[in-house]
């Protein structure tokens, strides 16, 4: 009976905290043109272990919470724009 409660109390920590700040970062950050994945890399790696960025990354935006924009035909990296929290 109180499973769901359980994984619901554990999404609220860790990854999903610092999703939640990425995602601020991301919305604060845009000033129309979209902002570098370089950057919103930079900012995650001060809240998740770097072994988890990308995924992270990847997951917020299969989720919707980042939207790829535009990319750098030269490096190839994207720049992101805020989604649906």
């Amino acid at each position: 009976v109180t499973m769901a409660e359980i994984f619901q109390a554990g999404a609220t920590g860790g990854d999903g905290a610092a999703m939640d700040e990425i995602y601020d970062f991301v919305l604060i950050s845009n000033l129309g043109k979209g902002v570098p994945e370089h950057l919103i890399v930079r900012f995650a790696k001060e809240r998740v272990p770097a072994h988890s960025v990308m995924r992270v990354l990847e997951i917020m935006r299969r989720s919707g919470m980042i939207e790829a924009i535009s990319v750098d035909p030269k490096t190839g990296l994207h720049k992101y724009k805020a989604g649906q929290p």
